[in-house]
């Protein structure tokens, strides 16, 4: 016990421990500091009652019934969610090695979150000259439609009446070529990014894919319509391989979709049920023209017959189907 513990002034009802108020002294006579408990009210609320050793309450070790350690740790959480998208931004900056970045910056984030602050909602980070240096002095937060608007801004080759025309470009990551922003698609979730890849080097890998996988896409269009009209299903790939070249009514190639693949055309290639009656299963279906199906459709052959014959303007008399 430390010298002069004891003589140390006992609390009374009324004295102030930063939220602590003593109402109460302790039951025992004594009022031993070690061991007695005051009987203390927190100034969070008039209801909140807490009983404390005398010696927590003189040497401060206790000062409210809880509420100033929650107040602080929610204080300290505030302040680390608000910096955290200022921190994601400086350590995606870190992982660029084609920059030149301050070294102060590279050192410490307190000294980047110091010279730009923190990063509103819905903004990045930019530079005002783009071909300049990451520092304080070049870098601010720009809204991100902003920047993508103002795209590295190059010479490209549009010819005007006084000599070269300056517009936003940016430089595709599959041809290498620097190309105006426009010849680039939005990602359809942000509407803002734009493709790393340009629209041509898009369509070229788009129209690779339909050709790699002309059966499980043929497939997968066959399942959509038999759930849609409720038929039976048991195809797979196999029934379908090797998948002719070219259409088995009008000898044309066919191919899949139209120019980027995800339009139909005449020659493209369709699944069609011999007998409409029954559903897509084994032995009722057969790979031919989009032109040929559809003129097919639902009729029976002594119905495309008789418009044959009415097409090539001969007379015959009605007869019912055979």
């Amino acid at each position: 016990m430390a010298p002069g513990f004891m003589a140390r002034r006992r609390p009374a009802v009324g004295d102030v421990f930063t939220k602590l108020t003593v109402i109460a002294l302790p039951v025992s006579g004594t009022q031993i500091l070690s061991r007695d408990r005051w009987t203390c009210r927190c100034s969070c609320t008039d209801d909140q009652r807490v009983e404390v050793l005398g010696s927590r309450l003189i040497y401060g070790s206790t000062r409210s019934c809880g509420c100033l350690n929650k107040e602080r740790r929610g204080a300290h959480v505030a302040r680390l969610r608000e910096r955290h998208s200022t921190r994601v931004s400086w350590r995606a900056l870190l992982r660029r090695s084609d920059v030149n970045i301050d070294p102060t910056w590279q050192a410490a984030f307190d000294i980047f979150f110091a010279d730009l602050g923190l990063r509103p909602t819905g903004h990045v980070l930019s530079r005002k000259d783009l071909e300049g240096p990451y520092n304080a002095a070049n870098c601010f937060w720009e809204p991100r439609r902003t920047q993508v608007e103002r795209v590295r801004v190059r010479r490209w080759a549009t010819p005007n009446a006084g000599g070269w025309e300056k517009g936003p470009t940016k430089r595709c990551s599959k041809c290498n070529e620097e190309k105006s922003i426009k010849s680039f698609y939005c990602n359809n979730a942000s509407k803002t990014k734009l493709h790393s890849s340009c629209k041509r080097c898009c369509e070229e890998k788009r129209r690779l894919y339909y050709r790699k996988n002309v059966p499980k896409l043929i497939l997968a269009n066959a399942k959509t319509r038999a759930l849609e009209k409720r038929l039976e299903f048991d195809l797979t790939i196999e029934d379908l391989e090797p998948l002719p070249t070219h259409c088995p009514v009008f000898g044309m190639e066919l191919t899949y979709g139209g120019k980027n693949g995800r339009h139909r055309q005449d020659s493209s290639f369709s699944i069609d049920r011999k007998d409409n009656a029954k559903g897509y299963v084994r032995g009722n279906v057969a790979v031919i023209s989009w032109l040929a199906n559809r003129f097919k459709s639902d009729a029976e052959a002594w119905q495309l017959e008789r418009v044959a014959a009415w097409m090539r303007g001969k007379d015959f008399v009605p007869a019912a189907a055979s």
